[in-house]
């Protein structure tokens, strides 16, 4: 596996350890808990097009990331939809007017769990 990925997967790995930690306080932050989700989603698509070769601009959009791959993920194409859900989660949950709540958080890890297990097993880690 190329250094790149491995530093790709790494960043991926803290933002689903501090969506974890976060969901779990006593009081947690739902718009970090599904933006971190969100991050660890699109860092491990990144690590995917990255270890493959494929270029791909500084975007989040997990739909037009997804596409990039060229059908080499069927088992997230699958997603596509849920991966369209997800997306929003990386900017407009952030601004004010958009809130998250713990059912809207919970189901963007839902789906970030789904998009890490994915690609942790195309990228050969167990």
């Amino acid at each position: 596996m190329k250094r790149s990925t491995k530093e790709w997967i790494k960043k991926a790995e803290g933002d689903w350890q501090v969506a974890r930690r976060e969901r779990q306080a006593a009081r947690p932050v739902w718009e970090a808990v599904a933006f971190h989700a969100q991050q660890c989603a699109e860092k491990y698509v990144k690590a995917f097009l990255d270890e493959h070769d494929i270029p791909f601009e500084k975007i989040h959009d997990l739909v037009v990331l997804l596409s990039l791959t060229a059908g080499k993920l069927p088992d997230l194409e699958a997603m596509k939809g849920e991966l369209g859900y997800l997306t929003p989660f990386a900017t407009v949950s952030r601004y004010p007017g958009a809130e998250v709540d713990s059912e809207l958080a919970d189901k963007a890890m839902h789906i970030a769990e789904g998009v890490r297990r994915t690609l942790r097993a195309a990228l050969g880690i167990a």
